[in-house]
């Protein structure tokens, strides 16, 4: 007996030619423009970013409640004092990038951020949230560590800053003086401030020596204070027993006084013209 009989065989033609017939219509072409327009529409933004290279979406959402927002930072205290950073750091994502801005928490996230591998986008988004602006209530305690976590991330310029937050805020000990200018060494423009503070430093704790001669090799790099320069290293020169130590100062004032400029008041010798012989004049002729 065949597979299929005569009439079977004839319903499965049957069903192969109406299924053939039943195609939908292929689709109709779609116009370059149209395509562009479709291209110029907005589209979601994909939730899952790469904090390595993607910064976070622009600040939108509401700030938490101060007193929300208070426990927050408290929780967080609590959790670095365990050294639990990665529950501090969740803790600060539901405060950060918040509108209006907790300075705190984004400064708070962006040092811990600065640890971790592979987040360098959205560290130095949330360090350039922190570090351009400020926060009355912050203390010196805060950008003490601030600017402590900077510097060790070579960022000399955001440590400085820090710094000098950190001295607005409190009474800067000699070491407070001598931690900025250590940062501003690192911010060629601001050669003169670091000059000023390691003298403030050393002003307030002549028993480091060192602190004094660092002030007078930044004064050396500045034209307009070489002379200065030679003076506070005289100053250390007498303070110091190493021979070492007071063979290179004396090739530093060595080689100072060969660029050293002449005083203001100098005046430069006058220049003496030759004198111009007289010509004997021939008696007239009688």
């Amino acid at each position: 007996m065949p597979p299929f009989a005569p009439e079977r065989a004839w319903f499965l033609a049957l069903v192969v030619a109406t299924a053939a017939c039943s195609d939908p219509p292929p689709p109709k072409p779609t116009k370059v423009s149209e395509l562009a327009k479709a291209a110029e529409r907005p589209t979601t933004p994909s939730p899952f970013r790469n904090p390595d290279i993607d910064t976070p979406l622009p600040r939108s959402e509401p700030q938490l409640p101060p007193a929300e927002l208070a426990a927050t930072l408290a929780a967080v205290d609590e959790s670095l004092k365990i050294g639990d950073t990665s529950a501090a750091i969740t803790t600060l994502r539901s405060c950060a990038n918040k509108v209006p801005q907790s300075v705190r928490c984004e400064g708070e996230l962006a040092m811990l951020l600065g640890k971790l591998k592979r987040h360098n986008a959205e560290a130095r988004y949330f360090l350039d949230q922190a570090i351009n602006a400020d926060d009355p209530a912050l203390d010196d305690a805060y950008y003490r560590r601030f600017g402590a976590a900077m510097m060790s991330r070579g960022l000399a310029k955001e440590g400085s800053v820090a710094f000098e937050r950190m001295i607005a805020r409190s009474k800067p000990t000699a070491a407070d003086w001598y931690l900025l200018s250590e940062a501003l060494q690192g911010v060629p423009e601001k050669l003169p401030e670091a000059a000023e503070a390691a003298g403030k430093a050393y002003a307030l704790d002549p028993s480091h020596p060192e602190w004094l001669r660092t002030e007078a090799i930044l004064l050396s790099q500045m034209p307009d204070k070489i002379a200065q320069a030679i003076t506070r290293f005289e100053e250390y020169k007498a303070k110091i027993k190493d021979p070492d130590l007071q063979q290179d100062t004396d090739r530093r004032i060595a080689e100072l006084r060969t660029i050293e400029p002449a005083p203001a008041d100098t005046k430069p010798p006058a220049v003496t013209k030759p004198a111009v012989k007289q010509r004997k004049q021939k008696p007239a002729a009688g």
